[in-house]
């Protein structure tokens, strides 16, 4: 059964996915410090203009990383969650495919991704045991919860933003929503980066052996045999 184990190394495909991560995260504070400077250098200065200047060569890298990180950081995933299974004997809580399908699903996408990474993590970290019953319940993961808050705040503020007026009335407020969406963002990256490099650590240096086999090396501790019970003494008439 070794023979047919798909575990494959996943460092490479970590250290892109950190670096299109922490890209896209620095572009983005790149585009708050534009937005700063058009709000403190207004006065006569038309504001779409100025932003059409400014982003002329930052909209297609931006484009570019908002699609090439996603998918390298799925590529990932997928990787590291099969391996994930092949170290831990424990069921994950969703199925495989909501590896790809949970971040596009109405709905669902609010919640599945956390838990396919939750289970992700617990299944490489090397304190969990091969043969663990189940992975939904142990150690709290405050890294994935945090990385997870922070991305659901930034989308909902970005969702707010958008009934912003782009007018002179709702610059400032618009400004102050992107501000806090865009320091969320870079939160939620670097987590991220934190969290991919922590799995891809667990999983490459430390020395992989399937669950059945680490199960099967388990030592038995051998059960001692129960003491005889003495037989009852006969009962002697007295005189």
């Amino acid at each position: 059964m070794s023979e047919l184990v798909d575990y494959r190394p996943v460092r490479g495909i970590a250290i892109a996915a950190v670096a299109l991560v922490l890209l896209s995260a620095f572009h983005t504070a790149l585009g708050m410090g534009a937005r700063w400077y058009i709000y403190f250098g207004g006065g006569a200065v038309d504001p779409f203009s100025v932003w059409q200047r400014l982003f002329r060569y930052l909209a297609l890298p931006g484009l570019l990383l908002e699609i090439a990180a996603p998918v390298v950081f799925i590529v990932w995933l997928w990787r590291a969650r099969n391996n994930a299974e092949l170290r831990c004997r424990a069921p994950h809580r969703l199925a495989r495919g909501w590896t790809i399908g949970g971040w596009f699903c109405p709905i669902v996408q609010l919640w599945f991704p956390l838990i396919l990474m939750i289970d992700v993590w617990r299944a490489s970290d090397p304190r969990t045991p091969a043969d663990a019953g189940e992975l939904g319940v142990g150690r709290r993961s405050w890294l994935v919860y945090g990385w997870w808050i922070a991305w659901m705040l930034a989308a909902a503020i970005n969702v707010a933003s958008g009934l912003v007026s782009w007018g002179q009335t709702g610059w400032s407020t618009l400004l102050a929503l992107t501000t806090v969406s865009a320091l969320l963002t870079v939160a939620a990256a670097i987590m991220v980066a934190l969290i991919v490099q922590t799995v891809t650590g667990w999983q490459t240096t430390t020395p992989f052996v399937p669950w059945w086999e680490a199960q099967a090396a388990q030592p038995v501790t051998p059960v001692p045999a129960p003491l005889p019970t003495p037989a009852p003494e006969p009962d002697v008439p007295r005189d």
